[in-house]
């Protein structure tokens, strides 16, 4: 198997000031390559550590990609760590001075001194133009492992990795793309989702993973690609079946952030039906997620029972029971449906109050009502009251995604 790692540098990113993005998003372009990333690295500004990661990458990996500790202040030790490492001593490089110098005198400025350190580049190693900042990238070859270093800054890392980096990974390690397919759930946590699944054999040229989100956990399979096409859909039919209800979304394109609130919308799109909320804890979730949706006809946030009792015109709004409140959440749905005219009313009660500072944990009626239909549910939700606002609107989608698809 062909070893790729990533070594990310600067003392920004261990003390959490920014976060690594290069690393997501390097790993994400590698693996649709069909390559395996083994190890991400993350390394202060500290020449001594930099130069020991640096020999035991290049002992362990067929391949490394670096970002960060290239531009012209004296934190920035990548150049120097690798020639200390390799024993590759510093070189000036006049094309990469030129170019740096073209790049001020483009913007009408004399080039600092400073910045003549970023045209200093380990001896045998090949410069990389950089097309959109002063600091070169480069790369070499270190007892059988390839590096490529480039800047930290995340546009003119991504501009050098496609126009530099790519070409070269293409020829050394050629392309086997996998895939990867990601089944996306909600209402089950994540050791529900172990227990579910645990009677499923994973074959071999197969990856299990998983992804804990606020927005419903998933399930990612990652195929090789040689993996037959029929297993691997047998495979998926396999958790689907074992998960049930609870998935939302089967999808293969990882650039797509399927929500399912966009389920949702696909299925009363596709069955030609409209939908109107009212929200009290949501706050506004709901509609917020559904801006400019044609089939959300309308949405009502009720701050509390007053202006609740006021919108579905009841004077007294009976709240002793579990079955008084389902009730009240019904006719509340019924209200929101007829005054809009739509096809769908959706209403969620609950009104949370504060023990000693803090939310308490908060009991939500909710209802979905037609012309012909009444159902109502009851969950619970804790946590923040942000959390319980996200997850109470999610909940209530879930459970109008579940009512369209058992009743086509």
């Amino acid at each position: 198997m062909i070893k790729i790692e990533i070594l990310s540098q600067g003392e920004e990113l261990l003390t959490g000031q920014v976060v690594d993005t290069n690393a997501s998003w390097l790993s994400d372009e590698l693996v649709r390559m069909g390559l395996t990333i083994t190890r991400h690295t993350t390394v202060g500004d500290d020449k001594g550590d930099l130069v020991a990661v640096l020999k035991e990458i290049a002992v362990r990996a067929d391949g490394c990609l670096c970002t960060g500790g290239l531009g012209p202040t004296v934190d920035d030790l990548t150049a120097e760590a690798v020639a200390e490492a390799f024993a590759l001593p510093l070189k000036l490089d006049t094309t990469a001075l030129a170019q740096i110098e073209g790049f001020f005198e483009h913007r009408g400025q004399p080039m600092p001194a400073s910045n003549r350190k970023q045209a200093l580049l380990p001896t045998t190693a090949t410069r990389l133009d950089n097309l959109c900042g002063t600091a070169p990238g480069f790369s070499l070859e270190h007892t059988g492992c390839w590096f490529g270093f480039m800047p930290g800054v995340p546009y003119e890392m991504k501009q050098l990795f496609n126009n530099a980096i790519r070409p070269v990974f293409l020829q050394r390690f050629p392309e086997r793309l996998k895939s990867l397919v990601i089944i996306k759930t909600l209402g089950l946590g994540e050791s529900d989702l172990q227990d579910r699944i645990q009677s499923i054999a994973i074959p071999n040229g197969v990856r299990l993973g998983f992804l804990t989100a606020p927005e419903g956990n998933q399930i990612k399979l990652l195929f090789d690609a040689d993996f037959p096409q029929g297993r691997a859909q047998g495979l998926i039919a396999d958790f689907k079946n074992q998960l049930g209800a609870s998935v939302f979304s089967v999808t293969d394109d990882r650039s797509y952030q399927q929500t399912v609130y966009d389920v949702v919308g696909e299925q009363l799109i596709n069955k030609g039906l409209t939908l109107a909320v009212l929200e009290t804890l949501t706050q506004g979730e709901i509609a917020s997620q559904c801006l400019g949706k044609p089939w959300l006809l309308s949405a009502v946030y009720c701050q509390d029972l007053i202006q609740l009792a006021r919108f579905i015109g009841m004077d007294y709004l009976a709240k002793n029971s579990d079955k008084a409140w389902c009730q009240l959440a019904q006719n509340s749905a019924e209200v929101v449906r007829r005054k809009a005219k739509s096809d769908y009313g959706l209403a969620q009660l609950c009104f949370n109050n504060k023990i000693d500072g803090s939310p308490a944990r908060g009991t939500i009626y909710t209802a979905l009502v037609t012309a012909t239909t009444a159902i109502s549910f009851i969950d619970q939700v804790g946590g923040s009251l942000r959390r319980q606002q996200r997850q109470s609107a999610l909940k209530a989608f879930d459970r109008l995604r579940i009512f369209l698809q058992e009743n086509n």
